[in-house]
């Protein structure tokens, strides 16, 4: 994941610089002094500082922007990412930080955005992250008239921790705890009662964004609950360890966890036995597996669309050694 810092004029200097390739091209910026002169909020010192922010890797490089315009009707939220960023399944986790954001600073207001009605890409990716289309209308670009989506967002963005300081957004991080674990615990809604089970698991984590794996029996509880709601939250950790102190009020737990949620879809054909064979290989560490027709038939396989993601982390505190 990506840090929020200042959008000071040398790196807003830099968005305007990038070159983006067909078919994306409509979203290069005019260059620094045409911008300055037409007035873009994105020039003027005050409203940059107010509106906008920029997203660094650790690294320290602009990796994007985002921008929060609040309204009476709600906050507004734009962004954008550097061209060497796109297309590397990084939109959802973007898109859920500044959602994050939005929420933080106008609490209880609806979360919007605006959207080319042609960018097939990010609708998709704005569409995984809760967003749905209210309306489309035609407005004026700098490449001439185009067709905007307005979109809302219809689930309530994932609260900030509050303890900031374990967070464990780096998707590196996340995806090592993923690798290490085995075994994910998947919770339902069964009326008004909870339901949660454990389950080996498998994942894939591309441009398509974050998916877990699961099979079992063809009929059960857990596939009731599923058909008739996909919704779905799983959690993962790594067992963690006790750190000890000298009082009882000083002991506590090193530990890693991720906690989501998404939607469950159900697999068929093919893409039914791909997800086996990517639950067998983080099961195993082999990829040459077969699965028989038969075989195939006779389990259910399902997984877990993941649209928000959230990892916290505790570390063990060094033993101080005596003196």
């Amino acid at each position: 994941m990506f840090a929020i810092a200042e959008l000071s004029e040398e790196r807003a200097r830099e968005v305007c610089s990038w070159v983006y390739p067909p078919p994306w091209q409509m979203y290069n910026l005019p260059d620094w002094e045409e911008i300055c002169a037409s007035g873009w909020s994105l020039a003027d010192p005050q409203r940059r500082r107010e509106n906008w922010r920029a997203l660094l890797t650790e690294e320290g490089e602009l990796a994007g922007f985002f921008r929060l315009k609040g309204r009476p009707e709600g906050v507004t939220i734009g962004l954008g990412l550097a061209p060497q960023f796109c297309g590397r399944g990084l939109g959802q986790e973007v898109v859920r930080l500044v959602c994050s954001r939005a929420a933080a600073r106008f609490p209880r207001r609806p979360v919007l955005l605006e959207v080319r009605a042609d960018n097939a890409r990010a609708i998709r990716c704005y569409e995984r992250a809760g967003f749905e289309g209210v309306e489309v209308y035609r407005q004026n670009t700098p490449t001439g008239p185009a067709d905007f989506w307005r979109m809302e967002l219809r689930e309530p963005p994932p609260q900030p921790l509050r303890r900031g300081e374990r967070a464990m957004d780096q998707r590196a991080q996340q995806e090592e705890l993923l690798r290490l674990c085995k075994v994910c615990r998947l919770a339902l809604c069964d009326g008004d009662r909870p339901y949660l089970v454990p389950l080996n698991y498998g994942y894939s984590w591309d441009g398509n964004g974050l998916r877990l794996y699961f099979h079992s029996a063809r009929e059960g509880r857990k596939l009731d609950l599923l058909r008739r709601s996909p919704r779905a939250c799983f959690e993962v950790d790594d067992g963690g360890e006790l750190t000890a102190g000298e009082t009882a009020c000083q002991h506590g737990w090193a530990y890693r966890s991720l906690i989501g949620e998404g939607a469950v879809r159900f697999l068929h054909g093919e893409e039914k036995r791909q997800g086996l064979e990517i639950l067998m290989a983080h099961q195993t560490g082999r990829r040459d597996w077969t699965f028989e027709e038969k075989a195939c038939q006779a389990v259910a396989v399902f997984c877990l669309e993941v649209s928000h993601l959230s990892g916290k982390c505790r570390r063990a505190v060094p033993a101080q050694p005596d003196v």
